[in-house]
């Protein structure tokens, strides 16, 4: 099994990835790349996912010290999945516990963001293509739409930070504690879409 100060690494490495693709996701709004930047919003959101997945589960594990090897091997193949890592940002231990988020995560809306963003092709509902919807153009996301995602998770990002600095929140690692400075609130509410 994987040492969990290393899947402790893995979190921090995630929220702080999780950090740059956001920044970027507003450089590539600002510029005028809206699909790129609905992409790289999303996929900001699955590394705060997975950030916050591999910190409740290194939590959980070193306080009620059990280990499963199928378990683990089975939960770390998962945070290769998109919609598993957007579900887990609004879980009991993602960003905000949030019915309606989840449920949206759950029923792929993000993950269809994310795909409608990237890709140009048919639609897909279990595995079926629907020719009838017309084709999907990545050009056709909205600067509204995209302004909607970004924004979106940059309030998170906000909320998380306030209930850090106001010492209503901690989190288990250090590193991320570091991360959370006023300087980067500054420079989250500074963004303006």
């Amino acid at each position: 099994m994987v040492p969990l100060d290393q899947l402790s690494e893995v979190a921090v490495l995630a929220f702080d990835n999780g950090l740059r693709l956001h920044f970027d996701s507003i450089l590539l709004y600002e510029n005028g790349s809206l699909p790129s930047s609905v992409m790289l919003s999303v996929l900001a959101m699955e590394e705060f996912g997975k950030y916050f997945s591999l910190s409740a589960y290194v939590f959980y594990t070193e306080t009620n010290n059990n280990r499963n090897k199928e378990f683990e091997d089975n939960f770390l193949k998962a945070l290769y999945k998109h919609p598993f890592k957007q579900k887990v940002a609004f879980g009991r231990d993602g960003f905000i516990a949030s019915t309606d988020h989840f449920s949206k995560a759950r029923d792929r809306y993000y993950e269809d963001l994310k795909q409608r963003a990237l890709y140009v092709g048919y639609e897909r509902k279990k595995g079926n293509l629907l020719f009838n919807k017309g084709i999907n153009k990545p050009q056709q996301i909205t600067r509204i739409s995209a302004k909607e995602q970004i924004s979106f998770q940059n309030e998170l990002l906000i909320k998380i930070l306030k209930q850090h600095l106001d010492g209503i929140i901690e989190f288990d690692e250090p590193e991320v504690n570091e991360i959370l400075t006023s300087n980067l609130l500054d420079k989250l509410e500074k963004t303006s879409l």
